[in-house]
């Protein structure tokens, strides 16, 4: 299933430009449909879910480590 996909403007792609919007929306999407799917779908939904979340961190220590 694909969700969305993405345009080059001539300026900037709004993807970019956006991008912690579509970050944001991504994760509303996934709470409220993660408890629906049984089996491997629910299995994805969740591995999905924790590989974010753990991405997010990174981020968040890469960050703390950069401003010293």
């Amino acid at each position: 299933m694909k969700m969305a996909g993405h345009r080059l403007h001539e300026v900037s792609s709004k993807t970019i430009a956006e991008g912690h919007r579509q970050i944001e929306e991504f994760d509303q999407i996934a709470e409220f449909y993660e408890p629906q799917p049984q089996g491997a779908g629910e299995r994805w939904c969740r591995a999905t879910r924790f590989l974010r979340l753990s991405m997010r961190q990174v981020r968040r220590a890469e960050d703390r480590a950069a401003d010293g």
